[in-house]
């Protein structure tokens, strides 16, 4: 067979070129253009709202409930519905629609499972001045409410005056110093494990402490430049200023990562990262003094002329040449009635302290330059010498005191009762929230690991009259 031979011009290759780089670049074009940003986000989306989904299923079903229910369908409709837009690759029209489907969804999971209800919350337990909430769908900050319920996406302002703690009912806890900013993030693990422990700090200076939080379980705070993974029953100060993150360790183990670079602190160690300048050198901090007295909850009488003299004192730390003592009316110590900073001893005295509330803390200070970790805040409290006597002659009744609900969460255990609007409530020596209106109480408390716990439960009035509920926990996990 003769073959054929087919001449093709220079010319005749540069239009077909010409042609070619046209067509990429329609391709390009109609993909940036048609082809919505969001596929990776909106398919974890989709993911997510399919395994929570299949978690209500099976909730309702445990619960043997099989008639209809609104919602469950409501959800299968919607993510049905974002199932097909990610097949036509319309990803935010997808993501919006498995969002809805989510939300259907954990409303039947809630329902039908109280726990995931309780594991899933985080809340503003207590807050004192300017504190705002902005809400994930929102564009403005609104004032905070104790209690508000706080979910991924949403976050938390204080301004100068302002400080608040926030509970992470799966194990975490946050006290939230003036001008500081946080948004809660969620750690996706799965259908069988979905986790509200991580936060973003955007600026501002953070207390942290966690529980047990269980196997493998790390919570996480992060920042533009760095990670930290917290373990369980650790205790931290976290700091983000300018392009500065500082990380103070005052028990338990934080991971934090920064760039390639992962660094392990434990208890007295801390590290301050530059964004420009990755930090890898651990600091030995001092460690806290331990607090000898007033102890905490300590109760002191006045006296006729209606002051009382309290000493504080403090062991001495080795390495430490000076202590910062601080002592206040409110419970963030934003307001110091009496402050003495590089003081040499370990001891000092207030003669002339009026009834209230106090709260007071202890740091180590050294001429060296190691950074002392603060001790944790302490609370006494000074009587009134001569109402105590009057309350004393009438009043002799302990106040009410009922324990209404008692929730266990792996190991963490919430307590919920009713009291006198005006009595201290403690949970194994840790104080509870006490609505002054209604005298309704809360507290959320963890215990080491299994078996079985007495949480004592203690109402004190004015008059120092006290109530005792004892409660029998067992934890099984």
């Amino acid at each position: 067979m003769k073959a054929t031979k087919i001449n093709i011009s220079s010319t005749e290759i540069k239009k077909w070129a010409v042609f070619g780089i046209v067509l990429v670049g329609l391709v390009l074009v109609y993909l940036v253009m048609f082809n919505p940003k969001g596929e990776r986000e909106a398919r974890e989306m989709v993911q997510r709202a399919q395994n929570t989904l299949q978690e209500a299923r099976v909730a309702v079903r445990t619960q043997g409930n099989n008639t209809p229910n609104v919602s469950m369908e409501e959800a299968a409709k919607a993510l049905e519905k974002a199932q097909s837009l990610l097949i036509e690759s319309d990803y935010t029209a997808a993501q919006r629609e498995a969002q809805r489907a989510n939300r259907y969804a954990q409303s039947v999971l809630e329902q039908y499972d109280p726990k995931q209800t309780l594991k899933a919350k985080v809340t503003i337990s207590d807050f004192v001045g300017n504190v705002a909430v902005r809400k994930n769908n929102q564009n403005t900050f609104v004032a905070a409410n104790r209690n508000t319920v706080l979910e991924i996406g949403d976050r938390i302002r204080t301004q100068a005056g302002g400080a608040c703690r926030v509970v992470f009912m799966e194990g975490m806890r946050i006290l939230m110093d003036p001008n500081s900013l946080i948004k809660i993030d969620e750690s996706f693990r799965g259908a069988k494990e979905k986790s509200l422990l991580s936060l973003y700090a955007d600026g501002g200076q953070l207390e942290i402490s966690t529980s047990d939080l269980g196997q493998g379980r790390r919570a996480t705070i992060s920042t533009e430049f760095t990670q930290s993974l917290v373990y369980s029953n650790s205790e931290l100060l976290h700091q983000v200023e300018n392009d500065v993150t500082t990380i103070l360790v005052r028990t338990g183990r934080v991971e934090v990562q920064t760039g390639s670079t992962s660094v392990n602190l434990v208890k007295n160690q801390g590290l301050i990262i530059r964004r420009d300048q990755p930090g890898d050198a651990v600091l030995a901090l001092l460690p806290s003094p331990s607090p000898n007295s007033p102890g905490n909850f300590d109760t002191y009488k006045a006296n006729a002329n209606n002051f009382v003299k309290v000493t504080f004192t403090w062991d001495a730390v080795p390495g430490a040449n000076a202590y910062h003592l601080e002592v206040s009316r409110d419970p963030y110590l934003l307001n110091l009635i009496e402050e003495r900073e590089g003081f040499p001893g370990q001891r000092v005295i207030l003669p002339n302290l009026q009834p209230g509330t106090y709260y007071w803390r202890i740091t180590s200070q050294s001429n060296s330059g190691k950074i002392g970790v603060p001790s944790l805040i302490r609370e006494f409290t000074v009587n009134e010498g001569t109402q105590r006597r009057e309350v004393a002659n009438v009043d002799n009744a302990p106040p009410s005191l009922q324990v209404t609900k008692v929730s266990v969460q792996g190991y963490l255990v919430i307590v919920q009762g009713k009291t006198e609007r005006d009595a201290l409530v403690r949970v194994n020596d840790e104080k509870a929230l006490v609505d002054d209106r209604t005298g309704d109480f809360s507290h959320a408390t963890t215990l080491p690991g299994r078996g079985i716990y007495t949480i004592n439960v203690v109402s004190e009035d004015r008059a120092g009259n006290r109530s005792y509920k004892p409660q029998k926990i067992q934890i099984n996990e």
